[in-house]
């Protein structure tokens, strides 16, 4: 199988790699968080989590054995050479996992969002170095913001990190300002890529054949009329923001249109799960279900672990449809049936209720 063009993004904490990630998602770029990957080492089984409870102990573990990755990161952000015990464990186990899933997926253009990607092994597969930037105090308001940091914290993990001297980038994105903004940049680094490297117009061109029409983009999310907002808003359940497409890219969301009208499916794809959150407008079932089949058929491109779909429980025949297409309810399943399925994140409520169709080819198998 012929390998995948691989971008490599890399930058200080809080500078927004995964905002880059995210609109490379938008055109149907296979995304990876190298910090996903270690999650999913680290959980029970896994070799990840053999390599750190022979370096920690147990002092790391939850009562009922898994590991809990806030105790262990204070441990090691407190202390220089634990930290480098763990990631010299850590990195060639993260090497091999995303070796797997570059020689087994079928996406042809790849990125990974790495920190520490300048000192791993993951710096051999990467074919272009992108780099984040942005000002200290953008730094400091995102971390506050989206991971309720304190300036004292900030400054600790700002100072951990230090990057090579002679490390070769070669594509800058300045991530301080507007969304738009770093949308233009990446646009016009897309745009350069096609016309000055063949191997990416390629890996492009693959891509852009087998996801059209799949995920609306930036210019497509600027046209979405006041309604649709409303009905994203609401199934985000975030507050209404000036700027309807920043807020939903903000979100992390992506929205797959559906046919015959306006309506659309709201959805993430977060740890290598597509988790649909909702519709933007009342549809037929047909709709729903020739929707979600956009979705399979995006999952498996992606190497997607399960797709996982929140309904209303009095959503009536739609629910006898989705059990004839493969879905089964979440309680259905034991917690260990599908361990790479973040179920803390999930709200099993009396209100919504969740449908989960596993996928047999998922990122989850690769994992050693």
């Amino acid at each position: 199988m012929k390998k995948p063009f691989v971008i490599g993004i890399s930058g200080s904490i809080g500078s927004g790699k995964s905002l880059i990630r995210h609109l490379l998602a938008l055109r149907g770029v296979l995304t990876i968080d190298a910090d996903e990957l270690t999650h999913f080492l680290l959980v029970e089984g896994k070799a990840g989590y053999e390599a750190v409870l022979q370096i920690f102990g147990d002092r790391i573990l939850t009562e009922d054995g898994r590991i809990d990755r806030v105790r262990l990161g204070k441990v090691v952000f407190n202390d220089p050479l634990a930290l480098k015990k763990l990631e010299r464990a850590m990195h060639p186990l993260v090497a091999d996992a995303l070796q797997a899933i570059l020689e087994n997926t079928t996406c042809p253009l790849v990125a990974v969002e790495a920190i520490k990607l300048y000192d791993s092994e993951l710096l051999h597969v990467v074919n272009s170095r992108w780099f984040v930037t942005s000002t200290a105090n953008a730094r400091m308001e995102r971390l506050e913001k989206t991971r309720g940091m304190t300036q004292h914290e900030i400054t600790e993990r700002l100072n951990q990190q230090i990057f090579p001297s002679d490390m070769k980038i070669d594509q800058y994105i300045e991530n301080s300002e507007r969304i738009t903004d770093t949308w233009q940049q990446l646009d016009h680094i897309w745009r350069e890529m096609s016309q000055e490297l063949p191997e990416f117009k390629i890996a492009q061109e693959e891509l852009s054949a087998k996801t059209s029409g799949f995920i609306l983009d930036l210019p497509e999310l600027e046209q979405i009329d006041s309604r649709t907002v409303q009905q994203i808003d609401q199934a985000l359940q975030k507050e209404k923001s000036e700027a309807h497409e920043e807020g939903i890219i903000l979100s992390r969301a992506l929205l797959t249109p559906l046919a015959g009208g306006e309506a659309c499916l709201i959805w993430r794809f977060d740890h290598f799960n597509t988790i649909v959150e909702g519709i933007s407008h009342n549809c037929t079932e047909k709709t729903i279900l020739d929707g979600l089949v956009k979705l399979e058929t995006i999952t498996k491109f992606w190497s997607g672990n399960c797709l996982d779909v929140h309904f209303m429980k009095n959503s009536g025949l739609l629910g006898k449809n989705l059990y004839s297409h493969g879905y089964f309810h979440l309680s259905s399943f034991d917690e260990y049936d599908l361990p790479f399925l973040m179920r803390d994140s999930l709200n099993e409520g009396t209100i919504e209720t969740h449908w989960v169709k596993p996928m047999t080819d998922g990122i989850w198998r690769l994992i050693p």
